[in-house]
């Protein structure tokens, strides 16, 4: 009984063994013929891992100049802030009472301060002599040197502060607010003028004052109304005194 035709199991339809002709080359395995769609081989790197890294990208050396002058311009500025170096520095100078203090237009020497009840507040008078140094019009210079005093005494531990200033020129008469008006004028002598400064009752307490007075300088402000008119008045500067003063209560 005759077989019909074996099946071939064999990719090229030959037997083991079978001589190739040469017009026919063996076909490949069937691995090595990865279409490009299929599936990566079992050698090649699995889906979510990270392939190897390609060459780095490293910035110009012009590059890295400039970025490290940046960082150092940043560390100075941060400097400087931090140290105040962008605020006006203020300097105050400690002067002894009867010492002549050049405020700028005026030179003030005080001596001593007193201090009362006034209805219901802390009053400190320190009586001084005003002599006007300069040759401009100093008509009133007096309320710019109230406008840049202030005063302060340490009771119990506290420090009070004034809140109201005022500065009068002349002798007083013994009366409230009883003064012989008097002005500033060049080349006149110098004149009585008191400073008053308002503190809580408490102040009353305390046996020295210590008074700040900012020197004056002549600045040019622009004029409020339209912005663009400027004119020039005494304003405080970055200078001033500090004076501690024997403070004495008194009745009035």
């Amino acid at each position: 009984m005759s077989q019909g035709p074996r099946r071939a199991i064999w990719p090229d339809d030959r037997s083991p063994g079978a001589a190739v002709p040469a017009h026919q080359p063996r076909r490949s395995s069937p691995a090595s013929e990865q279409p490009t769609w299929a599936p990566p081989a079992a050698d090649q790197t699995p889906a979510g891992v990270p392939g190897p890294a390609g060459p780095r990208r490293r910035l110009p050396t012009a590059a890295k100049v400039l970025l490290a002058a940046v960082l150092a311009l940043v560390v100075v500025i941060a400097g400087l802030w931090a140290a105040g170096g962008f605020q006006t520095r203020q300097t105050l100078v400690d002067k002894q009472a009867g010492e002549p203090l050049d405020l700028g237009p005026v030179e003030l020497t005080v001596q001593q301060a007193i201090s009362y009840d006034f209805a219901g507040e802390a009053q400190i008078e320190v009586p001084a002599s005003c002599r006007l140094t300069t040759e401009q019009s100093a008509g009133t210079v007096h309320y710019a040197i109230a406008r840049n005093s202030f005063a302060g005494v340490r009771v119990n531990g506290e420090v009070q502060l004034s809140s109201e200033v005022m500065m009068t020129l002349g002798v007083d008469d013994g009366l409230y607010f009883g003064q012989t008006r008097q002005i500033l004028s060049p080349g006149v002598p110098a004149v009585a003028c008191v400073l008053r400064f308002t503190l809580p009752l408490a102040a009353l307490d305390a046996d020295t004052v210590t008074v700040l007075l900012w020197r004056l300088q002549f600045t040019e402000q622009s004029n409020v109304k339209n912005d663009q008119d400027t004119s020039k008045t005494w304003n405080a500067s970055s200078d001033g005194y500090r004076v501690q003063l024997p403070l004495t209560q008194v009745t009035r």
